[in-house]
């Protein structure tokens, strides 16, 4: 991996799968392109009416038959074979010499998902959980990888939680990922498939409430446009309105994305996808560790504490639109043309916030300042590549070549207070709270602004060799640029799989990564510290059942970050980078349809992520927020048929086990999240076009704590939570 850093002027500021009626006693053996091996079985017995009603032609000893055809379905998988805009390879995610899983739609609906933490919990090695509730935090393999959300294969600028409602399913790279997307985190990147027109006319509208006075209304409908289904149109809506189980917090969502698909011809298609999202709530802050995970002589402070003063403080408002399309061309049988764009703007203001200061001697009285923010973002992302499938000589490739551009034009005004005046704070008793006191003024006036620019030219290669062995190749170089920072760099990639047995395949990878670090980290010089490095080797096993009811990975990796910003001890108050990090660990996920109606979720990560060199953090340290073991299941049955069709339940585990809490790493100040389970539980019933649905989270009403900053900073878990939604499609 190399890299270049130069300094430049600022600018100015329907899934149905096939089901057999039964079966001829005779099998046939099919090997298709992927090296996967399945049988195809003759219909026989459900087919007997219309065999016997169908003209018979003889030829000799052959009987011809007309054609005919069956269908049949099964309620949705929990398994999926692609991942096309996480990997952009034209294989599959069997195929792809790293560990990739898929979240679907159907998982998705089953377990009532809200937020991405609700997804990312059954992903092994994928920790959610921060210490603010209103946005999308996670650690992937022990490294934080927040704020780096892909949507549609594209970067966008990460603001408060995603709205899932909106998506087909969700996609999670686990190790670098910076062949594919450039710069970003080392532990993987989260990637969000929006919702696309279908074929068919339908449509569905759900009505939801639950605990804290939740109530939501959805719209999701798709029709063609006209009548050869050459254009397709789908509209998605969602109206929510909820309070926290914190006193006097609570949010008000609305959210609508029309998209249109235009078969130009049977070669080329166009997908304009657009989204307008709005959020406006009343913010929770975090509460002290004293008081919560450790002990406090007052006792515990209430879980529903609301530590700002209501209706005059803490609120957060956020705007975003956003409007593109992808752009797919077969030029010939073995070149595809793609090229996705996004254009994207949002405003984001936070009132007048109040954060913890300090907590007094007494430990009760929480000091307080004021903030105020108003920030806007305007983003461009496009991604264009020519896939290719093609052969030399014995060898067969699926390649790509592309480039790709991102541009984010951020600039934000705000206030603070004047930090040495003691007059600037405000305080509160966390165990009788008064509310109603003066707010200090905020005198410290805050204003900037980032122009950032990113090119990337990427290009890969599946080689598939023979016998079941296949070389993955990659590289990518980019260049960025934010305001007077200028970054080079390539980053690489190899892996090497065997496909031992139909369905069976040994992997082994190696992948790297680089990410800036904060522009205020300088050194001596004053320049930035350079980028952060990061190296992942990986071995794994895949399976891959032909008939899609079995997907399983499991896998042994060591990541490593380097160039890690670290206190320059001979020039106190800049940095050096030879800080490192090491995460090693072993992951297994599994998705099983042991029979129709049945499915099952498995997720389960040994993850040992610790300091391995630093100047100012305790060396083997663990790192903040990443659990050594994380345990997910879960599992759903609905009766097929008979009198009870279509009444089932599900029922789900959560384990993480205790983690670090403070991340600052102060001598004094260390303290663990406990370890924690949870229990989640659903009753489902659908007939015809109706449907119902109760969930119900942390069912046992466990007191528990999904992430931590610093002792001032720890967010309770939800307490259980009710929440029944009925559906009607038409």
């Amino acid at each position: 991996m190399t890299r270049k850093i130069t300094t430049t002027p600022a600018p100015g500021a329907d899934g149905s799968l096939f089901d057999p009626f039964a079966f001829f006693a005779m099998r046939k053996h099919t090997r298709l392109s992927s090296g996967f091996s399945f049988t195809l079985a003759a219909l026989a017995l459900g087919a007997a009416p219309l065999l016997s009603a169908a003209p018979l032609a003889v030829d000799g000893d052959t009987v011809k038959l007309d054609e005919f055809g069956v269908r049949g379905s099964r309620p949705e998988a929990y398994t999926a074979a692609h991942a096309d805009s996480s990997t952009k390879l034209p294989i599959s995610i069997f195929e792809n010499p790293q560990n990739i899983q898929v979240v679907p739609r159907s998982l998705l609906a089953d377990q009532g998902a809200l937020k991405l933490d609700d997804v990312l919990k059954n992903v092994a090695g994928v920790t959610p959980g921060g210490y603010y509730s209103n946005w999308d935090y996670y650690r992937i393999r022990g490294f934080d990888a927040a704020f780096n959300t892909f949507i549609d294969g594209l970067r966008h600028h990460s603001g408060m939680g995603e709205e899932l409602f909106g998506l087909e399913q969700v996609e999670i790279v686990k190790g670098p990922a910076g062949t594919l997307f450039g710069q970003g985190p080392l532990g993987g990147v989260v990637n969000l498939v929006s919702k696309r027109p279908r074929t068919e006319r339908g449509g569905e509208l759900g009505v939801g409430f639950g605990t804290d006075n939740s109530r939501e209304v959805t719209l999701d409908y798709t029709t063609p446009l006209d009548a050869n289904g050459r254009v397709l149109a789908r509209l998605t809506g969602l109206w929510r309105d909820e309070d926290l189980f914190i006193d006097y917090a609570g949010g008000r969502s609305y959210y609508l994305a029309p998209s249109l698909t235009w078969k130009l011809s049977d070669a080329t298609s166009l997908t304009i996808l657009t989204r307008y999202r709005e959020r406006d709530d009343d913010h929770a802050m975090p509460l002290p560790a004293s008081g919560t995970v450790l002990p406090n002589p007052n006792g515990k402070i209430p879980l529903t504490r609301f530590n700002g003063e209501p209706g005059r403080t803490n609120h957060v408002e956020e705007t975003t639109q956003s409007g593109g399309y992808e752009f797919v061309h077969r030029l010939n049988d073995r070149l595809t043309l793609r090229q996705n764009l996004n254009s994207s703007d949002g405003q984001q203001t936070w009132g007048y916030i109040l954060y913890p200061g300090s907590l007094a001697a007494d430990g009760r009285t929480l000091s307080r300042y004021g903030y105020s923010y108003d920030q806007g973002w305007r983003t461009l992302s496009i991604d264009t590549r020519l896939e290719g499938k093609f052969t030399t000589g014995t060898v067969e490739h699926s390649a790509v070549a592309g480039v790709d551009f991102y541009r984010d034009n951020y600039s934000y005004t705000g206030a603070t207070i004047d930090f040495s005046d003691p007059a600037g704070y405000t305080s509160i008793d966390l165990y009788a709270p008064v509310y109603g006191g003066a707010l200090p003024p905020l005198t410290v006036k805050l204003a900037g602004a980032t122009l950032g620019e990113m090119w990337g030219y990427y290009a890969q290669d599946h080689l598939k060799l023979g016998r079941g062995v296949a070389l993955t190749l990659g590289g990518r170089y980019d260049t960025s640029k934010s305001n007077d920072v200028k970054i080079d760099d390539f980053t690489p990639r190899a892996g090497l799989s065997w496909e031992f047995r139909p369905g069976a395949m040994l992997y082994a990878t190696y992948s790297g990564s680089f990410n800036p670090q904060g522009s205020w980290q300088t050194t001596a010089t004053g320049t930035p510290v350079d980028p952060e490095t990061g190296t992942n080797y990986e071995i794994g096993l895949k399976t891959a059942a032909a008939d899609g009811r079995l997907t399983a990975t499991i896998s042994l990796f060591e990541l490593t970050r380097q160039n890690v910003a670290t206190a320059d001890l001979a020039h106190p108050g800049y940095y050096v980078v030879t800080g490192e990090q090491r995460s090693r660990g072993v992951e297994f996920d599994g998705r099983f349809s042991p029979r129709p109606g049945w499915e099952l979720a498995l997720a389960y990560a040994y993850t040992d992520a610790r300091i391995t060199a630093d100047n100012s953090l305790p060396v083997g340290a663990r790192t903040p927020a990443a659990p050594l073991h994380g345990f997910n299941v879960w599992t759903k049955y609905v009766v097929p048929h008979g009198a009870l069709k279509g009444f089932g339940a599900g029922v789900g585990l959560h384990y993480y086990s205790r983690q670090l809490g403070d991340s600052t790493y102060v001598p004094g100040h260390e303290f663990d999240l406990p370890a924690y389970g949870l229990v989640d539980a659903a009753l489902y019933y659908s007939r015809g076009r109706f449907r119902a649905q109760l969930n119900v989270s942390n069912a046992l009403d466990r007191e528990y704590y999904s992430g931590a900053y610093d002792p001032l900073y720890v967010l309770p878990g939800t307490p259980r939570q009710i929440r029944v939604s009925t559906t009607w499609k038409f």
